[in-house]
C-alpha cells in the first residue's frame, strides 16, 4: 500500500523494523523486501536486504538456506554454493546442506565435485526421517550427472 501510495522509503523502513522485531521469523520479512527491491529494479537496496539475512542470524541454518536460495535465484551459484556449504557446516546430521552444494556444483559443471559430495551423502548415516526425500534427491542427482 505504502509503495503504491509513493512512500517507498517509509515501506522499506516498515518492512526492514518487522524483520528484526521478528527474530528467526524476520527472515521471511527480509527475503520479501530483497524481492520487491529487485522489482523496483533497486539493485543496491535488494543487495542490502540479502545481506541483512545474514546479519539477522549469521549462525543459523535457516539464514544461510534462504541467502543460497536467492542467490539461486540470481543465477548466482559460485555464491550459492558458500552458503549451501555454511548449512552443512552448521547442520552436518541433515542433508539439506550437502544436496544444496551437489545442486550448486552441478550448475557451475564442477560434475567431479558433485560426484564426491553425492558419494559422501550416500556413505553418510542419516536419521530415518530424512530418508524418503534424499532417495529421491539423489536419484535426481543421478540423473543430472549422468547427462
Amino acid at each position: 500500500v505504502l509503495d503504491r501510495a509513493g512512500r517507498r522509503a517509509e515501506a522499506t523502513a516498515l518492512l526492514q523494523s518487522a524483520a528484526f522485531d521478528a527474530g528467526p521469523k524476520g527472515l521471511d520479512h527480509v527475503a520479501a523486501l530483497a524481492r520487491r527491491d529487485d522489482q523496483a529494479r533497486d539493485a543496491a537496496e535488494a543487495e542490502r536486504a540479502r545481506t541483512q539475512i545474514i546479519e539477522l542470524q549469521p549462525n543459523e541454518a535457516a539464514s544461510h538456506r534462504l541467502l543460497a536460495g536467492l542467490r539461486e535465484e540470481q543465477k548466482r551459484d559460485e555464491d550459492a554454493l558458500a552458503h549451501w556449504i555454511r548449512v552443512a557446516e552448521i547442520r552436518p546430521k541433515e542433508p539439506e546442506g550437502l544436496l544444496g552444494q551437489a545442486r550448486a556444483l552441478i550448475r557451475l559443471e564442477r560434475f567431479d565435485e558433485a560426484r564426491t559430495v553425492v558419494e559422501r551423502l550416500r556413505h553418510t548415516t542419516w536419521h530415518p526421517r530424512f530418508d524418503d526425500d534424499l532417495n529421491k534427491s539423489l536419484a535426481d542427482l543421478d540423473r543430472r550427472l549422468r547427462r
